[in-house]
């Protein structure tokens, strides 16, 4: 079984307020300019080391576009050093090299992290099977774990990121004892706070929000591996792609401050919860909560 690797904090170190709202190929990877880090450090001082960095380059790229971000892994499962000199042409005993020097942690760099294994083999009906209901798939269990995904079932990838940020929100819970992350307590910030930080970032409170409704709208998703309608996709990548622009466009849209954003995030939580019993859920979802010009 191939091992599925991932760029370490690639949302923090790759990605900014910006880049996460495009959708599609990526023409550009950002990179953070550090030649400080210890790890960095490491890797030079080794005699292949500059060539490992430049293989390391050429993974972003690959990992900028496949459709979890940073996650070396496509719609048929992980991405192998293999796969990765084929797409790229870049040589295949450098990729191997660097990609177990990037992830041993015997050489203390740590860029690469094997996150899970992907099973591209799909499982084959049975006749004694029941059918599952549809919101089931990718929900959190009610202990707050995640079905990954189920045995056979292709492209499980944007259920790893799900996990993420579910452990994420926990720890994040578990450390902040009333801080100004909680969106509950955003109300007593300056409302006069705009959308973004003085860097350019967006700030902490919208970030966790979009993470509790992704989380939330995920139960409503399609199965992992189901085409969409036309056949030429996947329907739950495209549910959560859906869901980040609806968040991104209407429940907190740009440009507005955390303690207004209060109220339509609470009730597009609720909205998501009720998503479920209907018929179509994400279609339903939508058409609500683009009427959130008012709340």
């Amino acid at each position: 079984m191939t091992a599925t690797y991932r760029i370490k904090d690639w949302q923090e170190v790759f990605e900014s307020a910006a880049s996460r709202k495009l959708v599609g190929p990526r023409k550009y990877v950002m990179l953070p300019i550090n030649f400080g880090g210890l790890a960095y450090s490491r890797l030079m001082a080794m005699d292949d080391g500059p060539t490992i960095y430049g293989a390391f380059m050429v993974l972003c790229q690959v990992a900028a576009n496949c459709p979890t971000k940073g996650v070396l892994a496509d719609e048929n499962g992980a991405l192998n050093a293999s796969d990765i000199a084929l797409k790229t042409r870049f040589p295949l005993k450098t990729l191997e090299r660097a990609i177990e020097v990037l992830s041993d942690s015997h050489h203390k760099i740590g860029w690469l992290e094997e996150v899970a294994e992907v099973n591209s083999t799909r499982k084959k009906p049975n006749k004694t099977d029941k059918p599952k209901p549809r919101h089931d798939a990718g929900a959190a269990t009610q202990d707050g774990g995640a079905s990954r995904h189920d045995a056979g079932l292709t492209h499980p990838i944007n259920e790893i990121e799900l996990e993420e940020n579910r452990n994420e929100i926990k720890e994040t819970e578990e450390k902040r004892s009333g801080s100004e992350i909680s969106i509950a307590g955003a109300s007593g910030s300056d409302s006069g706070q705009s959308q973004a930080d003085d860097d350019g970032e967006e700030p902490p409170e919208r970030r966790m929000a979009r993470m509790k409704f992704r989380l939330e709208c995920a139960k409503v998703w399609a199965k992992p591996g189901q085409k969409t309608r036309s056949g030429g996709g996947d329907q739950r990548l495209s549910d959560d792609t859906s869901t980040t622009r609806l968040f991104d466009l209407h429940v907190w849209p740009d440009g507005l401050a955390p303690p207004d954003a209060v109220p339509r995030v609470e009730k597009a939580m609720d909205l998501a919860a009720q998503a479920a019993k209907r018929p179509n859920p994400m279609g339903w979802l939508t058409k609500v909560v683009k009427k959130f010009n008012v709340i």
